[in-house]
């Protein structure tokens, strides 16, 4: 019975561990991709603006990120048309060169319109090497 009590603990241990790694999503640039993605289904601009560098000067990025944050809300607030509405996002190519701090990824967008396509995300590894979307692509 010992044990098995101690095999459960193994299991559970590595259960949290895992969940645990899988929701922080890691700092890897199909992690950023994917939860910035969900950010913006969801409707949470804000957090999906974390995902993006918006330049090395902090006090010039968070100025850059709240003018873009207020605009997107703005448009939210008149309405997201279907066609222009994420619903899905699935990655289905990873491009990723460490050595240059730089990533592509291609996801499969579906729209609220039912519409597919595929989209391209550049990702580039920021001052303090932390992935983030690039904003100037």
């Amino acid at each position: 019975m010992k044990t098995l009590t101690g095999v459960a603990r193994v299991i559970l241990v590595t259960a949290v561990v895992c969940l645990t790694a899988a929701c922080s999503g890691g700092n890897n640039p199909k992690a950023v991709a994917e939860n910035y993605a969900a950010a913006i289904i969801k409707g949470d601009y804000k957090a999906a603006f974390d995902y993006v560098y918006f330049g090395d000067d902090k006090e010039e990025a968070q100025q850059k990120k709240e003018q873009i944050l207020a605009l997107v809300e703005e448009k939210v607030k008149n309405g997201v048309p279907d066609k222009s509405r994420m619903e899905k996002f699935t990655i289905v190519e990873e491009q990723i060169d460490e050595e240059n701090g730089t990533a592509t990824m291609t996801a499969m967008v579906t729209y609220g319109n039912g519409e597919t396509r595929t989209e391209k995300i550049s990702l580039l590894k920021n001052d303090e090497g932390k992935w983030m979307i690039d904003n100037a692509k």
